[in-house]
């Protein structure tokens, strides 16, 4: 029966073709006849019924398609009157992905007025305007010679392949300076041998093909590049990213564009919590997807017990009053955050504060060690952890920086590329960042609708932060298959260099033909008009682009990255620079060894030094100064007997911050005098170097002191007004 719709369609097609052709109608019945003989060759019984309709509609797509794109490349239809503008169509789709890819793309009211640029004043909008008189009636009639919304929407139907029209996205600059082919190819590269070096992976001789489970196959089978260096650590290889939450759900937006029923005419309106509260949530994870733990920062000054407990209220209480212990845990009155399941070992949440709520290099110091007490990481059965962070300040903190660089208990950590972590970073996927986000948004309305339901105030405390973390943890972090696709998506398991076939990237890869759609042009470029108005504009723009591309991708290219390297280095060993990710990037380093410590440390000192020669002379002046002072006070002459300068003396005494420059002229002296001798003298200068504060880091182990029952919330409290 198949096989008979197939060649009754095919069939059907080649006569409508032929008849449109030959400007003749098809011939009544044909399609009964073509469907009898398909039935007849195929031993299909002439009761059995095949559908005219069928046949026809799927002749009439197969026909629309011919007309289309085929195999990425602009494809003209042979049948029907064509449209001059046909040839210059290839020109046109060039621009645009060009434009694009430049990242400076035009709107689409821009590629009509570009397309109307094109023919301006050429042979070919005479053509155009004569081919319009005999076949669109609207052109007919008001004889309007620029092309309309009828054509583009044609032009982005017939190209649908090559061009789509979509929102824009900001992209900042320094964003597109290092989200380039050659920046994330050094990243993998580095990051690879220190892979190896750090004994989480291994070079092999040659090349290899791998699936997205890391499995050698064939190129046919493979996802991502071929690669000669093979993960066999999985599980040392850990990956985080900081999360950003609050309980208030003023700027919570809707989970997956999801509705709402309302009254016609109306707006859903959500009850919402504004009580401001923020926190920060870090997922670590391991290449093999497993979670290894969570860590939350509150916003805070200092850590509270009843924070790291969590309660839910709303859970039933079991056991006796003094059974603490079993109703402690996911569900239940004191939910807790997340428990980690590593290697047998029950790995807590750590929890702790800044006053911002966000990462420091004592936090994420105080998350490590946390890890490395728990003992799932021996050193002395294994290499040691191998962690991937963003370009964050932290990460260059002397502290950070002295503890993953302790051989007892040593971290290889690497940085990526700054300002492209959407591409590279596993904690910053959609997987893991987006659906915590939104698992989170929902964890919080079921709350608040709780508290609604049982009459409780319609806000969310600190208290109910880690349950909500909890809630929210299962679908995100802890859902080892999403964990999986997030990573091998961005080329850490397998070693696949994947984030070079992003279509962004590709198309920043030296050398890329974008004007590859200009090839199959018919008409020679000479025709058009590429040097006035808005084409012309336009092609000027592209020209500096390709200058500047030239430059920096040209056969000049690797000189130049060694000559920016060298530059950096020199940065890093003279000390001249802080160290940031952008510093280390341009250096092509991305691990942060012995080296990054011994030149942070020896800026240091040479920081230290300047800061204390400024406070040496600053010291020195104030001395010389109240020497001179003490001495023109013994003679106790009045200010009408000093001299100008004995009086611009003791102005410069009773000086203060932000008051005016000392007079020069003996009246104006005598004012300010007059004005500040109150003051009394001046203090010894403060020094200006002054030591660091101290931060206390509190983890997360169930303190001491834990409400009993009678004096938490129920599941069925007195009402609010009652209370």
């Amino acid at each position: 029966m198949q096989n008979a719709l197939i060649e009754a369609t095919d069939e059907y097609m080649n006569k409508m073709l032929d008849s449109k052709n030959n400007n003749k109608r098809t011939s009544k019945g044909t399609i009964s006849l073509i469907i009898d003989a398909a039935k007849e060759r195929n031993g299909i019984p002439a009761n059995v019924k095949v559908s005219f309709e069928t046949v026809r509609s799927r002749a009439a797509i197969k026909i629309k398609k011919s007309g289309e794109v085929q195999n990425g490349q602009h494809h003209i239809s042979k049948h029907g009157h064509q449209s001059p503008m046909n040839e210059i169509e290839p020109y046109l789709v060039g621009l645009i992905q060009q434009l694009a890819k430049m990242r400076v793309p035009i709107s689409v009211s821009e590629g009509l007025m570009l397309a109307n640029s094109l023919i301006a004043g050429t042979e070919t909008m005479a053509k155009v305007n004569n081919w319009r008189e005999t076949n669109c009636i609207p052109f007919q009639i008001n004889k309007k010679p620029e092309l309309g919304k009828s054509y583009w929407k044609g032009f982005m139907k017939r190209n649908a392949q090559l061009v789509t029209a979509k929102k824009g996205v900001k992209f900042e600059s320094k964003r597109a300076d290092w989200c380039t082919y050659q920046s994330f190819l050094s990243m993998y590269k580095e990051v690879y041998k220190e892979m190896v070096a750090g004994g989480v992976a291994r070079q092999n001789p040659s090349k290899q093909w791998y699936s997205k489970e890391g499995l050698v196959v064939e190129e046919q089978e493979a996802f991502g590049l071929a690669s000669e260096y093979e993960l066999i650590r999985p599980d040392r290889l850990l990956f985080v990213d900081e999360v950003g939450s609050n309980t208030s759900q003023t700027k919570d937006g809707n989970v997956g564009g999801e509705k709402f029923l309302c009254i016609a005419g109306g707006r859903p309106q959500i009850r919402a919590s504004t009580k401001d509260a923020h926190f920060t949530v870090l997922g670590f994870t391991a290449a093999n997807g497993q979670p290894i733990m969570c860590a939350i920062i509150f916003a805070a000054k200092a850590l509270e017990d009843e924070w790291v407990l969590g309660l839910d209220p709303f859970a039933a209480w079991e056991g006796e009053d003094e059974n603490i212990h079993g109703n402690s845990g996911k569900g239940k009155r004191y939910p807790q955050g997340p428990v980690c399941d590593v290697e047998g070992k029950q790995l807590p949440t750590y929890c702790c504060v800044s006053e911002n709520g966000s990462i420091t290099a004592e936090l994420l110091v105080g998350m490590l060690k946390h890890m490395d007490d728990s003992g799932i990481f021996p050193r002395n059965n294994g290499p040691p952890p191998f962690l991937i962070l963003d370009g964050h300040g932290s990460r260059f903190d002397i502290l950070f920086l002295e503890y993953i660089n302790n051989p007892v208990h040593n971290w290889t950590v690497c940085i990526g590329v700054p300002y492209g972590t959407s591409y590279w970073q596993v904690g910053d996927s959609s997987e893991q960042n987006g659906c915590f986000k939104m698992n989170i948004t929902k964890a919080k309305r079921k709350l608040l609708t709780l508290k609604a339901d049982h009459r409780q105030e319609l806000t969310i405390n600190k208290v109910d932060i880690v349950g909500l973390v909890n809630t929210a943890w299962d679908n995100s972090f802890a859902n080892i298959a999403t964990n999986k696709k997030a990573i091998y998506e961005r080329g850490w398991y397998p070693l696949n260099y994947n984030v070079l076939l992003h279509p962004e990237i590709q198309l920043t890869q030296p050398q890329q033909n974008i004007n590859a759609p200009t090839e199959t042009a018919t008409l020679p470029p000479d025709e058009l008009n590429l040097q006035t108005g808005f084409a012309g504009t336009i092609v000027g723009r592209i020209n500096e682009f390709c200058k500047r591309e030239d430059v920096r991708n040209g056969i000049d290219r690797e000189a130049q990255a060694r000559k920016r390297k060298e530059t950096a280095d020199s940065h890093i060993e003279g000390h001249k620079k802080r160290i940031t990710a952008g510093l280390l990037a341009s250096a092509q380093t991305f691990a942060l060894g012995p080296n990054i410590l011994a030149a942070t440390l020896e800026r240091k000192r040479i920081s230290d030094i300047v800061i204390s020669t400024k406070e040496t002379k600053r010291q020195q002046e104030f001395n010389t100064l109240r020497g001179k002072v003490l001495t023109l006070k013994e003679q106790n002459k009045t200010k009408e007997q000093m001299s100008v300068p004995e009086l611009k003396l003791m102005v410069r005494w009773y000086k203060r911050s932000g008051d005016l420059p000392v007079p020069q002229t003996r009246q104006a002296l005598i004012t300010r005098f007059d004005d500040t001798n109150h003051r009394g003298d001046q203090q010894p200068p403060f020094p200006l170097h002054a030591p660091p504060i101290a931060v206390v880091v509190v983890t997360a182990p169930p303190p001491v002191a834990i409400p009993s029952p009678s004096t938490t919330a129920t599941a069925d409290p007195p009402f609010r007004d009652e209370v």
